[in-house]
């Protein structure tokens, strides 16, 4: 279910909010909130992420190599790589 959010665009639904918008987490530091604001939209998005307990979902980047930045989120100790900046 995490996965398709993730691959869904915002507004991809007509009439509904459903989607992630992955270019906003990539192009922003995550000390503007925008971590937080991504991991409230999962939670109401997708009813069963909303329903884990506080600190089962965490959102952060990962260095790699000099000029490479991954995205990723732990549910739960279950490991999805959002995407990759360079």
């Amino acid at each position: 279910m995490v996965q398709h959010w993730i691959a869904s665009p915002p507004n991809a639904y007509l009439g509904d909010g459903y989607g992630c918008n992955l270019a906003e987490l990539l192009q922003n530091p995550f000390g503007t909130g925008i971590a937080d604001a991504a991991i409230a939209k999962l939670r109401h998005d997708v009813p069963l992420a909303g329903a884990s307990g506080a600190g089962q979902i965490n959102l952060y980047a990962q260095e790699r190599g000099p000029d490479r930045l991954d995205i990723v989120i732990n549910i739960a100790g279950q490991v999805l790589n959002l995407g990759s900046a360079q």
